[in-house]
């Protein structure tokens, strides 16, 4: 297990929602516990401590039991839903 409260795992600006989800998921294998995936308004993602997370940020909160290829999907399919729902908001 890593002690680090929050991974970056990738900007909008320079990565697929994919690949982002891809290293969320990839991280995540090393947790222990139940990390939050979250978008920030920059669309900054990154895997926190639920605890540590902003609740307007947050995405989805996946637990270690899902396993990496079942977390990747809900991880890439939350991050395109939340795009989504932004850009509309925007417009």
């Amino acid at each position: 297990m890593l002690d680090a409260l929050e991974y970056f795992a990738g900007s909008l600006h320079s990565k697929s929602a994919m690949r982002i989800a891809e290293s969320a998921a990839c991280w995540l294998v090393t947790c222990d516990r139940a990390m939050s995936v979250c978008l920030s308004p920059t669309s900054r993602v990154t895997v926190e401590e639920p605890a540590e997370a902003v609740d307007e940020d947050v995405i989805g909160t996946y637990s270690p039991e899902l396993g990496r290829v079942e977390r990747y999907k809900r991880i890439r399919d939350d991050l395109r839903f939340e795009i989504g729902q932004r850009k509309a908001a925007a417009a």
